[in-house]
């Protein structure tokens, strides 16, 4: 499971599906982490991460079930149109990324004491984050494309 699909999924792994389906699919995950909601109406999401295959799954709580809302992965074997970027330096992955046509794209620098050099790549357009550590990518998140 490498291919990142914008916004679709992983794989096999489709966008909207629930938990027991993502069950089906990995197993059982290594680690489940509660976080705060993307959905306002309701008190927490839930991350499910998988070490094996290095992917996390958000899942949000909508109508009374939890729908599988974004992906992340910090593989370097994960393909994004056939690409490799996790571990390549910022000035590289802007250098690949102009020929996948992805949009526009905005930077934001997290950089605080617990994290002195992190920085988000964001293209909203296609729900796609670059995590950058220093001048390093480190991880790929993305989301269904939302129409506004």
């Amino acid at each position: 499971m490498k291919n990142i699909l914008i916004g679709k999924g992983l794989e096999n792994i489709p966008f909207g599906i629930d938990q027991n389906q993502l069950k089906i699919i990995l197993g059982e995950p290594d680690e489940i982490e509660k976080s705060p909601s993307l959905n306002p109406e309701e008190p927490t999401s839930e991350v499910w991460h998988y070490d094996e295959h290095e992917i996390s799954a958000l899942f949000d709580y909508y109508d009374s079930t939890w729908e599988l809302v974004s992906l992340a992965t910090v593989s370097a074997d994960a393909l994004l149109k056939g690409v490799k970027l996790i571990g390549l330096p910022k000035k590289e992955v802007i250098k690949a990324i102009q020929k996948l046509s992805l949009g526009k794209y905005t930077n934001e620098d997290l950089t605080t004491d617990e994290t002195p050099s992190e920085s988000i790549m964001s293209f909203e357009s296609t729900g796609i984050d670059f995590w950058f550590e220093g001048d390093t990518l480190i991880e790929i998140q993305w989301s269904p494309i939302v129409d506004e």
